[in-house]
């Protein structure tokens, strides 16, 4: 506390685990949610796949522009590189893997 006070910076304390106390946090939790049920269910996929469908949903939230960011991405504004979305595909799109033999 001491040293935060020392070097100007304010502290919030609030309760471990308890996302509630942050409003910023529960409202990108419920964004997250909100994209991940509507991609499960667009595409008709089973709950199992959910953990990647909510990494993907947060991969492409990366790379879109934010207000709050002067309209940069996420990715740009930690980076400081522009993102390239080229790569991305529709979801659920039908992929093949190589295997060697």
């Amino acid at each position: 506390m001491e040293y935060c006070e020392e070097q100007g910076i304010r502290r919030f304390v609030t309760a471990p685990y308890s996302p509630q106390q942050n409003s910023v946090t529960e409202r990108k939790n419920r964004t997250i949610l909100d994209m991940v049920r509507s991609m499960l269910k667009s595409k008709k996929m089973p709950k199992e796949f959910w953990a990647e469908v909510v990494e993907c949903a947060i991969y492409v939230q990366n790379r879109c522009p934010h207000v709050k960011l002067d309209d940069q991405t996420p990715q740009e504004a930690w980076s400081g590189q522009k993102p390239t979305v080229s790569h991305l595909k529709v979801f659920d799109s039908v992929a093949y893997t190589h295997v060697l033999g």
